[in-house]
C-alpha cells in the first residue's frame, strides 16, 4: 500500500502542476472563476485544457528523498514502476507493474486527486510541456519526511 500510496502521490502532483501551468492565458480576464471546463474536471481556477492531461502517461524519472528505518535516502534515478491513463471524463486506471486498478480522477486549485477505492491521494503538478508531465508528492508518513518528484511521458 504504501507503493502505491507513493506512486499515485507522484502523479498526482505532477498532473497539478501541469494543470496549473498550461491552462489558457487568463490572468487578465476578471471573469475568469475556473470551475468546470465541460470535460468533468473541476479546475478550481483557471481554464484547463483536458487534451493536456488525457491520455496515457508512463514514469521514466523520479528525485528525492524519505526516510526509512531513521535514515534518509535520497534518489535520482530512471523509475519506470507505474502509469497513468487518464480519459476526460474523470476515469481512468493507475497502472503498475503488474496490473491495472480503476479511478477517479480531478483537479481543484492545483492539486490532482486520484481516487482508487476508498483511498484518495493528493499530488502537486510541478509542471506539464508538451509530453512531460512532472508531479511532486511529499509529505510525512510512520518513518518521516518524504519527497518524491516524478517525471512522466505522454506515449
Amino acid at each position: 500500500m504504501k507503493k502505491f500510496k507513493f506512486l499515485l502521490s507522484l502523479l498526482m502532483m505532477a498532473l497539478c502542476v501541469g494543470f496549473a501551468s498550461c491552462g489558457e492565458d487568463n490572468d487578465n480576464n476578471p471573469n475568469n472563476n475556473g470551475g468546470d471546463d465541460g470535460n468533468g474536471v473541476d479546475n478550481g481556477g483557471g481554464t484547463v485544457t483536458a487534451s493536456i492531461i488525457v491520455g496515457t502517461w508512463n514514469a521514466v524519472w523520479i528525485s528525492g528523498y524519505a526516510y526509512y528505518d531513521g535514515i534518509k535516502k535520497t534518489f535520482d534515478e530512471a523509475y519506470t514502476y507505474d502509469g497513468f491513463i487518464f480519459n476526460s471524463d474523470g476515469t481512468g486506471f493507475y497502472i503498475d507493474e503488474e496490473e491495472y486498478e480503476s479511478m477517479r480522477w480531478n483537479t481543484y486549485n492545483g492539486k490532482l486527486l486520484i481516487s482508487v477505492g476508498d483511498e484518495t491521494e493528493v499530488a502537486t503538478i510541478k509542471s506539464v510541456s508538451g509530453n512531460t508531465l512532472i508531479l511532486v508528492d511529499q509529505g510525512e508518513d510512520e518513518d518521516g519526511p518524504y519527497y518524491y518528484e516524478t517525471t512522466y511521458k505522454k506515449r
